[in-house]
C-alpha cells in the first residue's frame, strides 16, 4: 500500500449541483444510488473549482490540496502556464429542460468584470452578482445521449427565411421586430437590435402567443424549421408571455448525437435544451445570463459580451488513435480524451493533472505500486508523473490540460 504523503492517485467525491433544469435519476443511475432523488441533480462538478471542489476522502478538499503543495498536485509545467490552480474543470450534465440563454466571457472581460463588482462593493454570494470569478470560461460539450441546445447565430438568410415562414403562418408582429430590423441594417447590429427588443422587455402576451399559434402550425408541417418551431413551443409554456422566448429563433438548433461534440467560445451565445452530456471547461463559473431563466439576467453585459457574427462553427472534431479519442480546443487550459478499456490495457501519458470519471462498468488504474479501482460512476485524480495503464472494461471520460510546446 502506497505512503499517503507519495500517492499520485486520489480517490474524488465529486460535488452535485442542484438546479430546476436537472434531472431525478440520470446521474443517480451513473452513481448507482437510489432514485427518483428528492431534489433534481444538474451537475457533477469534477475537479478543483473553489465554489464547489471535489473531496478526497480522509484527506480534503481537492483545491485545498493543491493549494497546500502545488507543484505535487500540478507539476512545474501547469504552474508555470496557469500558476497555482487546476485549470479545467470536468462536468457531468443531465438536461431535463431548457437552460437559460447565456453567454461567457473572455479573460479580460472576466476579469474587468470581477473586478468591477468587487469595487462596488457587491458580495460574491449575492444575486445581484453577474461576475463571479476572474477567469474566461469557454467550454466543449460532448453528448452522451441525444443532446439539444440552441448555439450560435443563425445566417442572416437562414433567419430572414425562418421569419419570413412565422410571419406568413400569422406571427404579423415578428415583421417589424425582427423582420425589417435585420433588412435595414448591417448584419450585426441588426442582430443587436432585434436582442435589444426583446429581451429584458415587459411581459407581451399577444406577441408571445401570436408567435406559438405560428409554431403550431409550423411544428405539424413538413417544413425544415418544424423542430425549431417545436422548441419555442416548449419553451414558451415555461416563460408565457415573455418576448424572450421569441429571441430563440434567432439561434442554430443543435442537434448532437453520442459521441459528437461542440466548443463554444468565450461570447458565442447558447443555451442547452436536453439531453446527458460530458462538459469540460476553464475552470470558472462566469455564466452571464439575457434571458430564458427565472434568475436575475444581466441584458447590458450580455449584449456587450456577444461575438456577434452569425455561425462561427462550433463542431469539434475528435481524434481517435485505438480505443482512445481526443478533442482539443483551441485553448490550452482543457483538453478532453474518451477512453474505452474492452479489456485491453491502456497506456496514458500524463505530463498534466488529469481526472477520470467511469460513465460505465469498471476499470482499474494502476502507476508503479499504486492502483486504484473505478466502478461505474467513480472518478480519480491523477497528479503529473509517470504514465499510468487502465484495464477494465469501462468508458471513462478523461479530462486535463495542455502544457509545454
Amino acid at each position: 500500500m502506497t505512503d499517503a504523503a507519495a500517492a499520485t492517485l486520489f480517490r474524488l467525491e465529486p460535488s452535485i449541483r442542484h438546479y430546476a433544469w436537472g434531472s431525478h435519476e440520470s446521474l443517480a443511475i451513473i452513481r448507482g444510488v437510489p432514485f427518483p432523488t428528492l431534489e433534481p441533480e444538474a451537475e457533477l462538478w469534477i475537479g478543483a473549482h473553489d465554489d464547489d471542489p471535489a473531496l478526497v476522502p480522509n484527506v480534503g478538499r481537492l483545491n485545498q490540496l493543491i493549494a497546500n503543495d502545488p507543484k505535487r498536485f500540478l507539476g512545474s509545467l501547469t504552474m508555470e502556464k496557469f500558476g497555482p490552480r487546476l485549470p479545467f474543470l470536468l462536468k457531468v450534465l443531465a438536461i431535463e429542460r431548457p437552460l437559460s440563454l447565456q453567454v461567457h466571457p473572455n479573460l479580460e472581460q472576466a476579469q474587468a468584470g470581477f473586478a468591477d463588482e468587487n469595487r462596488k462593493g457587491v458580495e460574491k454570494s449575492s444575486s445581484e452578482r453577474t461576475f463571479v470569478d476572474d477567469n474566461h470560461k469557454p467550454e466543449l460539450v460532448a453528448a452522451i445521449s441525444d443532446f439539444y441546445a440552441f448555439m450560435g447565430f443563425r445566417e442572416v438568410a437562414d433567419l430572414t427565411a425562418l421569419v419570413e415562414l412565422f410571419v406568413a403562418s400569422g406571427a404579423l408582429r415578428l415583421r417589424d421586430r425582427i423582420l425589417n430590423l435585420l433588412k435595414n441594417m448591417a448584419e450585426t447590429r441588426g442582430f443587436r437590435e432585434v436582442l435589444e427588443g426583446l429581451l429584458g422587455q415587459p411581459d407581451d402576451a399577444i406577441f408571445v402567443e401570436e408567435t406559438i399559434h405560428a409554431a403550431e402550425k409550423i411544428a405539424m408541417s413538413d417544413s425544415t424549421y418544424a423542430a425549431s418551431a417545436k422548441w419555442l413551443i416548449e419553451i414558451g409554456r415555461l416563460y408565457p408571455a415573455r418576448p424572450d422566448v421569441v429571441a430563440s429563433l434567432m439561434f442554430n438548433l443543435v442537434h448532437l448525437k453520442p459521441g459528437e461534440a461542440r466548443y463554444i467560445a468565450p461570447g458565442q451565445v447558447h443555451a442547452y435544451l436536453s439531453g446527458l452530456v460530458i462538459e469540460i471547461m476553464a475552470s470558472s463559473d462566469n455564466v452571464v445570463r439575457g434571458g430564458l431563466t427565472p434568475k436575475r439576467v444581466d441584458v447590458p453585459s450580455f449584449l456587450s459580451i456577444i461575438d456577434w457574427v452569425p455561425e462561427n462553427n462550433f463542431r469539434s472534431e475528435g481524434i481517435e488513435s485505438g480505443q482512445i479519442t481526443t478533442w482539443t480546443p483551441p485553448v490550452d487550459d482543457f483538453v478532453l480524451t474518451r477512453i474505452e478499456c474492452a479489456g485491453i490495457l491502456q497506456w496514458v501519458e500524463v505530463k498534466a493533472p488529469l481526472v477520470l470519471f467511469a460513465i460505465a462498468q469498471g476499470a482499474t488504474v494502476f502507476r508503479g505500486a499504486e492502483s486504484l479501482d473505478l466502478k461505474q460512476g467513480d472518478s480519480i485524480f491523477v497528479a503529473p508523473g509517470s504514465p499510468i495503464s487502465i484495464s477494465g472494461s469501462a468508458t471513462l471520460w478523461c479530462g486535463s490540460c495542455r502544457v509545454g510546446q
